[in-house]
């Protein structure tokens, strides 16, 4: 397995300080809940299964990916998924929100379709990820500079840059997300595979 480093002893008393109710076990389990759903919405191409409030900030980033791997017609398939360890990576209180970040070290056996022509046949790899969730507890800071949560319009894709308006600044249509309906929740904001 690959190694990961974390601040999980350092961090955890601080971040028991201000969420007093934090379970690290339930966070790991939601990190490899999250990351089985990510590799199945890209293996089925589709993003139904990311239908929890949780993924709210990262819902479009993946259909946006999907949509990629339909056009240029590229199937990848996962399987034997098993997660080695966890750890809390980082911890910080910035702008009205807390950002915590949690790495992952997993493997699993995938193959590669490109254009009906398997590219990589069944093969392991062993990786890392890190999974970055947010909690906002100040809407006056996380509502001036919406962009930092990552958010995009659910119809065109593009960023969305301030909620004032109630749509995008692009393709005009409505937006249903409030800095409300983000406040005082945690939410995966952003995960990526770490070579």
């Amino acid at each position: 397995p690959k190694q990961i480093g974390g601040l999980t002893t350092l961090l955890l008393p601080l971040i028991l300080k201000n969420f007093p109710d934090f379970n690290e076990k339930e966070f790991y389990n939601q990190t490899e809940e999250s990351i089985r759903l990510i590799l199945n919405a890209i293996e089925k191409r589709e993003i139904s299964s990311l239908n929890k409030k949780e993924y709210d900030l990262i819902r479009e980033k993946i259909r946006l990916q999907t949509e990629d791997l339909k056009e240029n017609k590229i199937i990848y398939h996962y399987h034997d998924i098993i997660f080695h360890k966890h750890t809390i990576k980082s911890y910080k209180k910035e702008k009205g929100m807390v950002k915590l970040d949690i790495a992952s070290s997993l493997e699993y056996n995938y193959e590669k379709i490109e254009n009906g022509k398997e590219l990589v046949k069944k093969r392991k790899r062993q990786t890392r990820y890190t999974t970055t969730f947010i909690y906002i507890y100040d809407t006056k800071e996380a509502g001036f500079d919406i962009r930092i949560l990552g958010a995009n319009c659910p119809n065109c894709g593009a960023p969305i840059s301030s909620l004032e308006n109630k749509s995008c600044t692009y393709c005009k249509s409505g937006l249903n997300i409030t800095v409300a309906s983000l406040l005082k929740c945690w939410k995966i904001i952003e995960q990526k595979e770490d070579y």
